[in-house]
């Protein structure tokens, strides 16, 4: 085997040195007026964990010290999802087992699952515990049961290869100072935080309120502070790093975990995917060292691009069966 023809998938797509997601909890109105403008404007997709059963209504949770504030309705969760965001569930009534009386564990993973996917015409595969860890292990099973791909832990700082998907950490932006939390390290605050803190790994954040006169500053955020945010990781990435839903990233991992390549006669690839169903995007980054300047996917001809390390790359969309890749200097075949 020539090893300097040895395709290789992409850690990230595009081969980008690393990943990010920005998600809200609770889903506010004030993140529609106050943090779209803001991913527009530096081209960033956002996430939102939507309490099923408030949309549309003033926040009237078990405990919750944000009651009174307004939840999106199903009409500005559409707007976003048809802007590139996604939604994922932040269970029925942002429960808090096992204090609050009545709860139905079922209602408040599963039952509001199929709510939202009801209500918003799009999957939902991602789960995010509400209230603290204390929570995670009753609500794993129904987790499970639901067949969610992902799911937010409370805790937890940047996600690298071994992540597991059902417990995927966060860190806390906010205004601040936060609270101290395991796996919230003081690096990663924007006045610290390097390439060398995020590099080959999946930065997954979250916040609550956007607004300019910002309360509870410990886990809410002003916009101008955000945007410093925004700003600092794009400066610190090169404007390289792959900006994407959380949903996006979790259905690449999964492709990249679950794609087996075989090399046959020289220059010619087999990409057999075998990921689990309910994907979003199946969808892969590939990299080769070689001097070819075609690449040929099923017959048809594909554009790549060279990394500075000289390495040719090229992303395949639609990755549902086995397909051959052939690189063959140039030549057509």
């Amino acid at each position: 085997m020539n090893k300097n023809k040895r395709l290789k998938i992409c850690k990230w797509l595009g081969d980008a040195p690393c990943a990010y997601s920005m998600t809200y909890d609770e889903g506010f109105i004030d993140v529609l007026a106050n943090a779209y403008p803001l991913h527009v404007k530096y081209g960033i997709p956002g996430h939102l964990d939507a309490v099923a059963g408030q949309l549309g209504m003033r926040r009237n949770c078990f405990r919750s010290s944000m009651n009174g504030i307004f939840h999106m309705g199903v009409e500005h969760l559409k707007f976003l999802i048809g802007e590139g965001w996604s939604v994922g569930n932040h269970s029925y009534s942002h429960f808090c087992w096992p204090d609050q009386p009545g709860l139905d564990l079922y209602r408040e993973v599963v039952y509001s699952k199929y709510l939202l996917e009801d209500l918003l015409g799009c999957p939902v595969t991602l789960f995010t515990i509400p209230n603290g860890m204390y929570n995670y292990e009753p609500a794993l099973p129904y987790i499970k049961q639901a067949g969610y791909l992902g799911c937010h832990a409370v805790d937890g700082g940047v996600n690298y290869d071994d992540v597991d998907l059902l417990k995927i950490g966060n860190f806390m932006v906010a205004t601040g100072p936060i609270r101290p939390r395991l796996g919230w390290p003081e690096k990663l605050l924007t006045e610290n935080i390097t390439f060398d803190d995020i590099k080959d790994g999946w930065l997954c954040e979250t916040t609550h309120l956007v607004m300019p006169n910002v309360i509870q500053p410990w886990k809410n955020i002003t916009p101008e502070d955000l945007e410093k945010r925004f700003v600092r990781l794009t400066e610190i990435t090169g404007n390289r790093m792959w900006a994407a839903v959380p949903e996006d990233v979790i259905d690449y991992i999964l492709m990249r975990r679950n794609t087996e390549i075989k090399e046959g006669e020289e220059g010619v690839f087999k990409i057999i995917p075998k990921a689990p169903p309910g994907l979003r995007r199946r969808v892969l980054s590939f990299k080769l060292k070689s001097e070819a300047t075609k690449i040929m996917v099923d017959g048809r001809e594909l554009a790549a691009a060279k990394s500075d390390a000289g390495e040719l790359i090229f992303t395949l969309e639609n990755l549902f069966k086995e397909t051959t890749v052939n690189i063959n200097q140039g030549l057509a075949v």
